[in-house]
């Protein structure tokens, strides 16, 4: 069952070293502060990505340890991963490629039936999931229907159907219209009003910074800047995540 209380997720002098010998990330120290919007930020190639699949024990670390309340995840063991999977949820970047029902319920049902959940537990997670990203008038719809935003608020229902506590968003906005996301912002801020710790992965900045709690900035695979959005801004030309020319942004965007 998804573990919905408030959890403190951290990673510590984590790093990836690949076959070829060079290093994806290296030295990573941070924590995500529960129940709080944190932007994953860094120019393309920074390492964002790969920092969150060594978080959910999809890759194995070169070095460091990944933490959920302190306690060091033991990713050898299947038992601690089930732990850290059932608190932290990964939506990738390309979530169409998540979906498997043939209904938008179907869909959503797969992760609690798959973890063994019973038909009654199975029905709530799944109608407490849609209705959280306010998709449920759409249950019965084929998923690939739906609009962009849709589908992106439909992969974050799956993945809340099975995990709680944490979530990871790897751009959520791309190639999304405004409507769209907006509908995507307004269900990650309703995330975090439920007690949900955020963790959106973007080099968007102006659709989620004014939200945002925390910044995390990496570049080149290390971590070069970690504080408040409005704190770091005069930096982020320099990390190279605006125009130089362009004026310090007020944080006044999409709200």
């Amino acid at each position: 069952m998804p573990d919905q209380r408030s959890h403190t997720l951290s990673v510590q002098n984590i790093g990836f070293r690949f076959a070829s010998g060079s290093w994806g990330i290296r030295d990573i120290t941070v924590e995500f502060p529960p129940g709080s919007i944190v932007v994953l930020s860094g120019p393309n190639g920074a390492g964002k990505t790969l920092l969150c699949r060594l978080i959910v024990a999809l890759l194995t670390p070169s070095e460091g340890s990944v933490a959920l309340d302190g306690e060091r995840i033991e990713i050898t063991k299947p038992a601690a991963v089930r732990r850290l999977r059932s608190v932290v949820g990964y939506v990738q970047q390309n979530a169409d490629a998540q979906f498997l029902g043939e209904t938008v319920a179907s869909d959503v049902a797969l992760g609690p039936r798959n973890a063994g959940a019973t038909l009654h537990e199975i029905d709530r997670r799944t109608r407490e999931a849609l209705d959280t990203v306010e998709l449920g008038r759409f249950a019965d719809r084929d998923p690939f229907t739906l609009s962009g935003g849709e589908r992106r608020r439909l992969a974050i229902a799956g993945m809340l159907a099975i995990t709680g506590g944490v979530l990871i968003l790897d751009e959520p906005f791309s190639n999304l219209d405004f409507r769209a996301i907006k509908s995507v912002l307004d269900t990650i801020l309703r995330l975090k009003e439920s007690g949900t710790t955020v963790i959106v992965v973007t080099h968007e900045l102006e659709k989620i910074a004014a939200h945002a709690d925390t910044m995390i900035v990496l570049n080149d695979g290390r971590l070069v800047g970690a504080g408040a959005p409005l704190d770091l801004a005069p930096h982020w030309s320099g990390w190279g995540l605006r125009p130089a020319d362009r004026p310090i942004p007020e944080m006044t965007w999409i709200r």
